[in-house]
């Protein structure tokens, strides 16, 4: 899967192997798309886009469409008011959480560089990183009975 660097946020492209065999399942969900749900969009045939427009038949989704449709689903699986973007605030954090201090892993995932990444996407749980330093510290130490 490509990402053309004119439609990245900092200008550059996003190239990313997405295995069949994935725990994260991109590759069977952007299948399943592909064959139950774009069909569903008019002229999807003639359309060169993964997302096609509903209305001119060679244009993209408008995102604000996207958005909309976005907003009710999130709505309806229980989080109201939550954007795409607040779902990529989401992602980081969740790596981060599992991953203390791989920035390398948050950067290839959001295709941000990894300052940019620790300055702005990744919401820190503090408490938690400082306990697993203690307990990394104190690892060696002999332990009351």
């Amino acid at each position: 899967m490509s990402i053309p660097a004119a439609f990245v946020k900092n200008r550059k492209g996003i190239h990313a192997v997405i295995q069949a065999a994935s725990p994260f399942r991109g590759l069977e969900t952007m299948r399943w798309f592909e064959a139950k749900i774009r069909p569903l969009f008019c002229n999807h045939k003639d359309n060169d886009h993964f997302f096609p427009a509903v209305i001119d038949p060679t244009k993209r989704l408008p995102y604000g469409t996207f958005k909309s449709w976005w907003s009710d689903c999130a709505a309806n699986c229980g989080f109201p008011g939550m954007n795409p973007h607040m779902f990529r605030h989401g992602q980081a954090s969740i790596l981060v959480a599992q991953n203390p201090g791989n920035w390398s892993l948050v950067s290839a995932r959001l295709g941000d560089s990894e300052a940019v990444c620790r300055t702005a996407y990744a919401w820190i749980d503090h408490d938690k990183l400082v306990l697993a330093g203690q307990q990394e510290l104190s690892k060696e130490l002999p332990r009351a009975a």
